[in-house]
């Protein structure tokens, strides 16, 4: 059993016994509009995504520990920010009038990626980028690298794909369509090429993240006509489910087999951001203090150190949030918005289950619906 699961577990019990939270929320704000869609979480904590402005713009944002940060257009009338890395580099794409171009920002300036017509979504610690490009009418995913663009081909029969994730070790992920008109998960790598997952029974599925060490969440049409996320673990893929109705669609792994995403449910009106771990699907809102007027509505990427980035409502704004799991939390402070932190739990339970569960690990050691381009 590795570390963090023990914490995770340890908590979950003490929770049980205690009533107390899991998580410290930190609620980070916004760019003064009304959208806010974060894109993956890095080591640091820092956050990347997309976020309207107060014009209505939208405008790819960096949260760097600190305060939320336009990363401007590149040039462009608005952009949009995919992943980022632990150096704080941050994929996305410019909109210019006559089309797109995937750049990569960090520091205050950015690099274009391949030129026009070419879409980034995802950077590795590498530098690598996952993203697409054009090719003669079609679109087809690409790794950008060294200044060369890699085209990663298409499904069997299809004509258009993405990649929207890519790991330390090369591996891609996204989605393609098919000769049928379908749109199907992938996976690539440089030894096997591409190759087409399954289904949750459904005739669709849409790969999102990759971890590290090769597991890949996504969502795909069930049985009964619903879309809910999944957890590929190479072999199988598993259906998460929902909060007992409707769609769930998951964009965050790490390498423990944790997800993140949000889900339909019942009891509530909208989506509520989940996390995925050891089986279990749980409604984030359950285990964080309550607070007046805030509801986590999506959860967008997780690290490995357990923090989880993702957008809430709160008093009818919508905002970036991370969770950060108690006894590891760092205050973040924000730019407009407060900062708030839960109360502390009881932590001599805590520590006393957490120590008691890792001894028990240790002795027993031997394991939104699909992104637009």
């Amino acid at each position: 059993m590795r570390g963090w699961d023990c914490l995770i577990l340890g908590t979950l019990l003490a929770r049980a016994l205690c009533a107390t939270p899991i998580y410290h929320v930190s609620l980070l704000g916004n760019l003064g509009g009304v959208d806010i869609a974060p894109a993956g979480v890095n080591s640091s904590g820092q956050i990347s995504g997309t976020a309207a402005n107060a014009q209505g713009d939208y405008r790819a944002f960096l949260y760097d520990g600190a305060q939320i940060k336009d990363l401007g257009t590149a040039g462009g009338q608005q952009s949009r920010g995919g992943a980022l890395n632990n150096s704080g580099q941050v994929a996305g794409t410019a909109y210019y009038d006559s089309g797109t171009g995937g750049v990569v920002w960090q520091g205050g300036s950015y690099t274009a990626i391949g030129g026009a017509g070419t879409w980034a979504n995802a950077v590795n610690n590498s530098g690598q980028v996952a993203g697409a490009a054009s090719y003669g009418g079609d679109t087809h995913a690409t790794v950008a690298a060294g200044g060369a663009i890699q085209d990663l081909g298409t499904l069997p029969g299809g004509s258009w794909s993405s990649a929207y994730a890519i790991n330390d070790q090369g591996q891609v992920v996204g989605y393609g369509d098919t000769s049928s008109g379908r749109f199907r998960a992938f996976v690539w790598s440089a030894e096997e090429g591409i190759e087409m997952l399954g289904t949750l029974g459904g005739s669709q599925s849409y790969a999102m993240a990759i971890s590290g060490n090769g597991l890949i969440a996504g969502h795909s049409t069930a049985g009964n006509g619903y879309t809910h996320a999944f957890l590929w673990n190479g072999l199988v893929m598993t259906d998460l489910g929902t909060f007992g109705d409707g769609n769930s669609h998951a964009y965050g792994v790490n390498s423990a087999g944790d997800v993140v995403g949000y889900s339909d449910g019942s009891g509530f009106s909208g989506t509520h951001a989940f996390l995925y771990h050891q089986g279990g699907l749980l409604d984030l809102n359950s285990l964080i203090s309550p607070v007046a007027g805030l509801e986590l509505i999506e959860a967008y990427g997780i690290n490995g150190a357990g923090q989880i980035a993702g957008a809430a409502l709160w008093n009818n704004q919508e905002v970036l949030y991370r969770l950060d799991l108690i006894n590891t939390f760092a205050p973040a402070s924000s730019a407009g918005v407060p900062v708030i932190h839960n109360p502390e739990p009881g932590t001599l339970v805590l520590a006393l289950i957490g120590f008691a569960l890792l001894a028990v690990g240790i002795s027993g050691r031997g394991k939104k619906p699909p992104r637009s381009l």
